[in-house]
């Protein structure tokens, strides 16, 4: 056999052994795990904030994914967990994170009040067995492994069952990997919010509608909103400070839609008290057709002191859209009325 031949086996058997290297890192359901006490929680509270991470593929190959939660988990979560390593200057231990979906069977070493390491992932084969009696379907153990790190329980998919929702084992995952969970579901439906999939619960996820959201917007005083109203106001910025705003000035009974309109224009509880010095009276229209004209409350105020007595907003429209500012008012504006000075600008007449 020549050195070529050799040199070539070499290189195939080297490229065979690191893409069976890469396959088995595909394979190899472990991650890294962090734990530290729970920053702020009472004292009688033995919660622990637990992060877990895990890693799919090469960063390099074009085929890379990674999960990472953070939940907080009460001591008795933790089996075999003892509290005494946080206080030791350094110790290695060992614990288990039992879930619906499967168990992370972690080790790694404590010190000053925390803890790092790696874990194991063992999947519950009873889990798999229970989605498919609610036909569901069968998870690989990448959706088996992603649904434990979300913490999906079959308490959860049960809830979601007789909420009426009809789903598959991809469909589950992907909403659970959107923040939507037990709690989140219990609290919408008790509020009334429950969208005819999971799609679309997601959706109202994803744009920040939760449950402490809509108890806000009820307290001030928008209630029986639909699910589409509720996220144009979230993704517009209408929260309950702006709305108490608004009402402060007597700007009260708006739609969602009304509310979504004002914040996008630049109408807020600043804009609505400047001007209310000057004229009280503005409406939410002739307010947003000012923000959009570029009056401000300061200008309005300077023509108001150079003479110009009960201008109309379609008056102080018309003197920002043609160009004419408080200096040229106060050269040219003595004995003329507003449209003689507007129509001044327009021809560059200063006399």
């Amino acid at each position: 056999m020549s050195r070529r031949h050799i040199l070539a086996i070499c290189l195939i058997t080297t490229f065979l052994f690191c893409t069976s290297a890469l396959f088995a890192l595909d394979d190899d359901y472990s991650g890294q795990w962090w734990l530290e006490k729970r920053i702020g929680a009472p004292s009688t509270s033995k919660g622990y904030c637990v992060t877990l991470r895990y890693e799919k593929g090469n960063r390099f190959s074009g085929s890379y994914s990674n999960w990472e939660n953070s939940v907080w988990i009460e001591t008795a979560q933790l089996r075999g967990f003892n509290v005494q390593v946080l206080t030791s200057s350094g110790t290695q231990a060992s614990f288990d994170i039992v879930r619906d979906a499967g168990t992370f069977h972690a080790i790694g070493w404590f010190a000053g009040g925390k803890g790092s390491g790696h874990y194991t992932f063992e999947a519950n084969k009873q889990f798999t067995q229970e989605l498919e009696k609610r036909g569901v379907g069968t998870p690989t153990l990448d959706q088996q492994m992603q649904m434990a790190l979300s913490d999906l329980s079959l308490e959860f998919v049960d809830l979601l069952k007789r909420s009426g929702y009809t789903f598959d084992v991809t469909e589950l995952v992907r909403t659970s990997n959107h923040g939507v969970n037990l709690e989140y579901v219990k609290g919408m439906n008790a509020l009334g919010y429950k969208p005819d999939t999971l799609a679309g619960l997601t959706r109202m996820r994803d744009h920040g509608v939760d449950p402490e959201y809509v108890r806000e917007l009820a307290a001030a005083g928008l209630k029986d909103l639909t699910a589409e109203e509720i996220v144009k106001m979230r993704d517009h910025g209408v929260d309950p400070v702006f709305i108490r705003g608004l009402a402060d000035h007597g700007i009260k009974g708006l739609s969602g839609q009304e509310l979504a309109r004002l914040r996008d224009h630049g109408v807020d509880p600043q804009f609505i008290a400047a001007f209310a010095k000057i004229d009280s009276s503005l409406g939410p229209s002739d307010l947003v057709r000012l923000r959009d004209h570029g009056v401000d409350a300061r200008f309005a105020a300077e023509v108001h002191d150079a003479g110009f007595k009960d201008v109309s907003v379609s008056e102080l429209v018309r003197l920002r859209d043609h160009g004419v500012d408080i200096d040229f008012i106060r050269q040219h504006g003595k004995g003329r009325s507003l449209d003689e000075l507007i129509h001044m600008r327009d021809r560059g007449l200063s006399d």
